[in-house]
């Protein structure tokens, strides 16, 4: 992770420990020694750190503990030569180095598990001018390819809650399409033309994707809330034709001229709109100084989201209501 030019300050939780000593108890020397695994490690534990003999006093009671001395564990020799049996009549003794492996090495700082299972931590910060999401990736694919599929790892902290709040955010934006679709489909009394509505959300979408794509901008949390509002301001263009169209029709114009005559009328009321909204954003995609970072590509959203919106609606909405209108006659035609 040193190497990803995208980090800076790595940090790790295995640095360097305590000296600590290893004990392994080996079963063949026990069985030969005739001695059991609890029996020798509540030996050795008592040896160590002592056992609690009786209480002294009646106030204040004072613990007697009988230990070894101290000068007697100086060293891990003292330790191997630490008697482990019962010490019978005439027995050999038998130390901890017969029926123990013994070495020292090195303990980890801290000791981490989640779930039962040992982990461990590593974090860094961001280097300059490099976007979490493009470090949560750099970071995953370096770690698989040095790891492999045999160790378990996972990129948490602001990366986990990035993807936690863009999931929520995901949720709204469909949320938000749905009520434009209830909303429109209770004002037009129909369950398809407001569909021809929401088809401007995916127009936008052209735009937004395509312009982050060139400007190499993350699809981050900022833009999800500049599609939100998208949401509710690119289908005013197709509201403004679908219903104009609606008003021709309903006074005994044909479809195709209803259609015509509707985008014409409606072109300038709609570029001007569109004009105006996107000049209102124009100052905050241009500033610069502090919250820089949140204000332009929210800016950036809406103004190529609405641009595009609306260049396609104006030629998208009008061919795609005369199809599905022309196919509703000819169904109605047939059945009648």
């Amino acid at each position: 992770l040193e190497r990803l030019t995208v980090l800076a300050d790595v940090r790790s939780g295995l640095e360097h420990g305590t000296p600590e000593v290893l004990l392994a108890l080996d079963p063949e020397l026990l069985a030969r020694h005739d001695l059991g695994r609890r029996v020798v490690a509540e030996t050795v534990r008592t040896k160590l750190q002592g056992d609690r003999a009786n209480r002294l006093g009646d106030d204040r009671r004072l613990e007697i503990r009988v230990a070894l001395d101290a000068s007697d564990l100086q060293g891990v020799e003292a330790l191997r030569r630490l008697r482990v049996d019962q010490g019978g009549d005439g027995a050999e003794p038998v130390f901890l180095a017969d029926v123990a492996v013994i070495k020292v090495s090195e303990g980890p700082t801290e000791v981490r598990r989640a779930r039962g299972r040992r982990v461990h931590r590593l974090s860094s910060n961001l280097a300059p001018g490099v976007d979490l999401e493009t470090a949560s990736l750099a970071v995953e694919s370096s770690l698989y390819r040095e790891l492999g599929p045999t160790v378990d790892f996972h990129v948490v902290g602001q990366s986990e809650e990035l993807e936690r709040s863009r999931q929520s955010l995901l949720l709204a934006l469909l949320s938000a399409a749905f009520l434009v679709y209830v909303v429109m489909a209770s004002q037009f009394e129909s369950l398809l033309q407001p569909l021809l509505i929401v088809l401007t959300l995916p127009l936008a979408l052209v735009g937004v994707l395509s312009v982050l794509f060139v400007a190499s901008q993350p699809l981050g949390v900022v833009v999800f809330i500049g599609l939100i509002v998208l949401a509710g301001i690119v289908v005013n263009n197709a509201i403004v034709l679908v219903d104009t169209t609606n008003r021709l029709r309903a006074e005994g114009v044909a479809i195709a001229d209803a259609v015509e005559r509707a985008s014409i009328l409606r072109l300038r009321p709609i570029l001007m709109t569109t004009a105006t909204t996107v000049l209102g954003v124009v100052p905050m995609l241009l500033a610069g100084g502090a919250g820089t970072e949140i204000r332009r590509p929210l800016a950036l959203t809406v103004a190529t989201g609405l641009i595009s919106a609306t260049l396609l609606t104006l030629v998208v909405i009008p061919v795609t209501y005369k199809v599905v209108e022309e196919w509703l006659e000819r169904r109605r035609g047939d059945r009648t």
